[in-house]
């Protein structure tokens, strides 16, 4: 029995230290801006709505913040969701 612990263990502390890892990653991530382009260059939060919207999503909420749009919306399935949106293409970078 205690030899069995022993692998149990280490597998439980090695997809622990995995999981802290990406948490970690993904979380630098957000802090990064989703474009450097001068703010003259972005596209209005309207056009950047209607952009997310032909792509299926149904915006509820949005915002620009740290040159990222932050958008609230629900997806084809019904799912709430946030997304960050490059503001000048719209293009959605992260589903955080």
């Amino acid at each position: 029995m205690r030899k069995l612990l022993l692998p149990i263990a280490a597998i439980a502390l090695a997809l622990g230290v995995a999981s802290t890892a990406e948490a970690g990653d993904h979380k630098d991530h957000h802090g990064a801006p989703c474009t450097t382009a001068p703010q003259e260059q972005w596209l209005s939060l309207e056009t950047l709505i209607t952009k997310t919207e032909a792509l299926g999503y149904k915006v509820q909420g949005a915002k620009l913040k740290n040159a990222c749009g932050k958008l609230s919306a629900i997806d084809k399935n019904g799912g709430h969701v946030k997304l960050l949106v490059d503001p000048t293409s719209g293009k959605i970078v992260d589903r955080p």
